[in-house]
């Protein structure tokens, strides 16, 4: 299991000026990076918020370039010590006993073609750390939804991903509006599809879930076997 769950009362994003990575691995990765580029060039480097440690409920976490995580991965070392880990975010969209999920277009990086939880991204470095703010942000463009759309933000847990190399700040997001009128990016997502929480609906489509949705709606079901 890549997941794990870390419990922590709602957290509070504290985001410092400089970004620990020594020198020697720093220029491993741009090397990493330079060949990457020359492969696709559409890929962009822009400021990722990465974590740090976590004192009580405080996130310490500082930002830095995009490559930096994108080229580790390239490198596929599942031991590195010096490993980086992006913060994001993720929503569960619910009304009543249904939650929202897409299926994932076949123009995006990764998990094409499977069904995911959403909205979900990284924390803009415009946000300073504000992840509620930023997961509004994505509910907006992700389902062209509205913040008046949204009852509440409840923050359940922290989830780190060991394979992909991410912490995930992991919410549910309650509204008011049916699921049916909510419409996707089709930049990113074919199409939505309402999941009734519970356990048959869970099994029907397991198989088509991404990794870390398949965690989290197991998590909702408290299912021990995933």
């Amino acid at each position: 299991m890549s997941f794990k769950k870390i419990n922590v009362q709602i957290p509070v994003i504290k985001v410092k000026d400089q970004f620990n990575i020594s020198k020697e691995y720093r220029e491993s990765l741009d090397l990493v990076w330079e060949k990457e580029k020359k492969k696709n060039h559409t890929i962009f480097d822009g400021q990722v918020l990465y974590f740090e440690k976590i004192i009580k409920n405080e996130i310490i976490c500082s930002y830095s370039n995009y490559r930096y995580w994108y080229s580790q991965n390239k490198l596929n070392n599942r031991n590195n010590l010096n490993a980086l880990f992006p913060v994001a975010v993720t929503g569960i969209v619910k009304n009543g006993n249904q939650i929202l999920l897409g299926k994932r277009g076949q123009n995006v990086s990764q998990d094409k073609g499977l069904y995911d939880v959403l909205p979900s991204g990284g924390i803009s470095s415009e946000n300073n750390g504000d992840y509620k703010f930023q997961l509004i942000q994505e509910f907006n463009e992700e389902l062209e939804g509205k913040s008046n759309d949204i009852n509440s933000i409840d923050f359940l847990y922290l989830l780190k991903d060991d394979k992909d190399k991410l912490i995930d700040i992991v919410s549910m997001i309650n509204v008011s509006r049916p699921l049916d009128n909510f419409k996707c990016n089709k930049n990113e997502y074919d199409r939505l599809l309402n999941l009734n929480l519970e356990r048959e609906s869970f099994d029907q489509i397991k198989q088509k879930l991404n990794p870390i949705s398949k965690f989290i709606i197991g998590d909702l079901l408290q299912l021990e076997e995933l």
